[in-house]
């Protein structure tokens, strides 16, 4: 003993000469060895093969014995390699839809997960990110950027992280063919976890069956498989964007009891379950007064609000890419800022008549800054006022 066996892409006799003797060395002065107990051998891996038969044959099922792994010292980790940080951000976007929102929420949950990694995780991105603003890469990714603001340029950059490993070695081979959308949000992931889990995280322990109340303010919650039941009111009676993590399967969280007091309040569409997410779709109706109080789609360019709705909530779709929208006529209130901001919003079809739709109760700024000025009814058409 001590056996060293490299493994490594094809090198010159010279080079292998001289790290056997190196390596030699050290080992006699510092292992504290004779000369014959020292073997060192070298094999050589040619690079097309090195992820199959190396990275994942080899080193992924021994990481718990390394002590140097991707350029990292093992003991002198927190808790991540740069590999680890690419696995996540890769996993990121195969889990989420090409929405930065989505990813960015990903990211934080993960985070959560294991709070140990936040910081690290933030060491690496801000690594990574600083190697754009060495020359003379800063240069050519300015020029490939296309001029703008300091931030903006931050943002472009932390965009190209976002789009993961292959990405990101593209933009420093070939900087000025980069392309990326600013991602500003990208740059706070770890903070955002931090923030989350300091004062907005809600945790439930393991082994209750049963949830009461969710303090307003909470922004994050975990709910442990064994919930069986949501109380009346449990989430609150506004609406709110909260990130759900729920530990047991999607099965389970559609057998909880009550599970509508949630889900008529939270406007994320996702819940994270521990076999995948439920995605909501359409809309959430809370039937006791027939008041449609969520809308998921919020990139659709036409919706229609199911029959024997009665009411509208406030800010139901609020600054949504409608283009159309159909309204029952058994609507007979229109909640504060239900359709503010919907700009591209051109077709607003009612299917009762102009007499039903005037004696519609409508709240303020209910349509805010959408360009139609008229309402096609059973019976013609009625000036928006």
């Amino acid at each position: 003993m001590p056996y060293i066996a490299i493994k490594a892409y094809p090198k010159d006799e010279d080079i292998k000469k001289k790290v056997a003797d190196r390596i030699n060395k050290v080992f006699l002065e510092e292992w504290g060895c004779k000369q014959e107990a020292i073997s060192v051998s070298f094999e050589e891996i040619k690079p097309e093969v090195w992820d199959d038969e190396i990275r994942n044959g080899e080193i992924e099922s021994k990481k718990d014995k390394m002590f140097i792994l991707d350029g990292q010292k093992k003991y002198e980790s927190k808790g991540m390699y740069e590999y680890e940080f690419w696995k996540l951000i890769d996993e990121s976007i195969k889990k989420t839809d090409g929405s930065q929102q989505e990813q960015h929420d990903y990211l934080v949950k993960k985070l959560l997960d294991c709070p140990d990694i936040i910081e690290v995780f933030d060491d690496i991105r801000r690594e990574l990110g600083g190697r754009f603003y060495e020359e003379p890469l800063c240069r050519k990714l300015w020029e490939s950027y296309g001029g703008g603001s300091d931030d903006g340029f931050g943002d472009f950059i932390q965009g190209i992280i976002a789009q993961g490993k292959e990405s990101y070695y593209e933009a420093i081979e070939h900087p000025s063919h980069a392309g990326a959308e600013e991602f500003e949000s990208f740059a706070y992931i770890s903070d955002d976890a931090y923030e989350y889990a300091a004062k907005n995280q809600e945790m439930f322990h393991d082994g209750m069956e049963e949830i009461y109340n969710i303090r307003d303010e909470v922004e994050m919650t975990f709910i442990p498989a064994s919930v069986k039941r949501f109380a009346r009111g449990a989430f609150g009676g506004r609406r709110r964007n909260l990130l759900v993590t729920f530990g047991g399967t999607k099965q389970q969280f559609e057998e909880i009891e009550g599970k509508e007091w949630l889900l008529i309040v939270n406007s994320n569409p996702y819940i994270y379950c521990s076999n995948g997410r439920i995605e909501q779709h359409g809309f959430q109706i809370y039937e006791p007064n027939m008041c449609a109080m969520q809308y998921y789609d919020r990139d659709a360019e036409t919706a229609e609000i199911p029959d024997g709705v009665k009411m509208l909530a406030y800010e139901l779709f609020e600054s949504c890419k409608l283009k159309s929208v159909i309204i029952p006529a058994s609507v007979v209130n229109i909640g504060r800022s239900t359709f503010s901001c919907c700009e591209a919003l051109t077709d607003i079809q009612f299917k009762g008549t102009i007499e039903q739709w005037e004696s519609i109760k409508k709240e303020k700024f209910w349509n805010e800054s959408i360009p139609t000025k008229t309402v096609k009814c059973s019976d013609g058409e009625a000036e928006i006022e």
